[in-house]
């Protein structure tokens, strides 16, 4: 519990109570590493880091990707059509991080 004082101007004084909720701070995900560094468009990559419990969106080069979740250190994620080259981007509850570039691979 909170107590507030104020005073008002004609210098009476006015008490009231308010209660007061306190949230944890959510730490965003960070991307440590990818394994593979490089692959073709439909290639499973694992992503290694913290706070993945509440990922909601992963980017490859800022094209959407699929995910899973595996732990709250690791989410595989799966090489999206049209990617190409950039780095791979992870959102969640607490804020959004930019990770390594992924390298994609062209076939002819």
């Amino acid at each position: 519990m909170i107590f507030v004082r104020a005073v008002v101007l004609c210098g009476a004084s006015v008490s009231k109570t308010f209660t007061l909720t306190v949230l944890p701070f959510q730490k965003g995900p960070l991307v440590e590493a990818l394994s593979p560094p490089a692959g073709l468009v439909g290639t499973k990559v694992v992503l290694t880091g913290i706070n993945f419990e509440r990922v909601s969106e992963v980017r490859f080069n800022g094209l959407p990707a699929s995910f899973t979740i595996d732990s709250p250190s690791q989410v595989t994620a799966v090489v999206p059509t049209n990617a190409t080259t950039g780095p791979i981007t992870v959102s969640g509850s607490g804020g959004a991080t930019v990770g390594p570039v992924f390298t994609v691979i062209r076939t002819k």
